[in-house]
């Protein structure tokens, strides 16, 4: 018995909640032209779900409250209240509308301080956007946006934000050696298999065949060795003629 009245509970008043939710105040015509056409002023609500809303016994409030009879609005649908049904006389200096459930809890509501003759005061977009004035009334119909209504983009770079493009400096080879602007110089300071530094093309240019190693050193012990012997020899001919 207890877990009936707990669940009984949970439906009457979550579920009513969820559907309010949903059902918003989305236009208001409030000064059509002309005396004759006062009956025509109207209230539009608006279902933004996608499940059938019963609305009866739910309460329009202006002065004076209707209660809406016997009434369901379609998944994203429209219901229009005229006053030559309700009886509800919109101001045309300002008034405040009050939607409330059959429980007398505020669904919606809406106030205006001032109205343009046969313009309405429209939701854009449906259910969700603000309330905007000077627009071409469209009862029970989507609103279109009025001049005053201001659409936001969803997504929008911000003024600060920016694309930020890095130059790099292309490094061009010389004779097709990759030299690097803040590289040491070392061709004061090494020579290389003893290379000879070309400081007109900053290239080292080897003179050494790689594929033997040590071959230029071998040359010169060879030269600098016959060049003493040549020298002793030289000097043992002239000490035998002085003698």
């Amino acid at each position: 018995m207890y877990r009936i009245t707990i669940l009984a509970c949970i439906v009457f008043f979550i579920f009513p909640a969820t559907a309010n939710a949903q059902v918003f105040l989305n236009e208001l015509f409030p000064n059509p032209s002309g005396d004759s056409s006062e009956g025509s002023e109207f209230i539009e609500i608006y279902n933004n779900s996608d499940k059938e809303v019963d609305i009866t016994n739910y309460i329009i409030e202006e002065t004076k409250t209707y209660t809406i009879k016997d009434k369901k609005i379609p998944a994203y649908g429209f219901v229009c209240f005229l006053r030559s049904e309700t009886g509800l006389a919109l101001n045309n200096n300002g008034d405040k509308v009050t939607l409330k459930d059959s429980g007398a809890n505020i669904v919606d509501s809406f106030e205006f301080k001032e109205t343009l003759e046969d313009k309405s005061w429209a939701r854009y977009p449906d259910g969700t956007g603000t309330f905007s004035n000077d627009v071409t009334p469209t009862r029970c119909e989507r609103n279109t946006p009025g001049p005053s209504a201001t659409l936001v983009p969803t997504s929008a770079l911000s003024p600060t934000d920016s694309l930020k493009i890095t130059e790099t400096e292309e490094i061009v080879p010389t004779s097709g050696v990759l030299v690097e602007d803040d590289m040491p110089d070392y061709s004061n300071d090494i020579a290389i298999n003893q290379n000879v530094i070309d400081k007109s093309s900053n290239v080292t240019r080897a003179s050494t065949d790689q594929s033997e190693p040590g071959k230029s050193d071998y040359r010169y012990i060879i030269t600098i060795s016959f060049g003493l012997v040549l020298i002793v020899f030289s000097g043992y001919l002239l000490y035998k003629k002085s003698t």
